[in-house]
């Protein structure tokens, strides 16, 4: 397991929260959306976040995973 394994969904929501983004709930996921930032992040709300899905949002929303682990603790 990487050090992306079993990260809480809404502990996830917050890092990208304290990094700037702006979540909207949905009924199937969560989306975070920053401003300056073309994407929509798409959390599931249904499941865990798997690794691979997380490791793509985190490259999207422009951080490194130091980064996003750094905020999420």
């Amino acid at each position: 397991m990487g050090r992306l394994a079993n990260l809480k969904r809404d502990r996830i929501i917050r890092a990208f929260a304290r990094a700037g983004w702006k979540a909207e709930e949905g009924r199937r996921h969560t989306n975070l959306t920053k401003e300056g930032n073309p994407y929509i992040l798409s959390v599931p709300r249904h499941r865990k976040v798997k690794e691979k899905l997380l490791t793509h949002l985190i490259k999207l929303a422009g951080l490194t995973v130091d980064e996003f682990l750094e905020l999420y603790h």
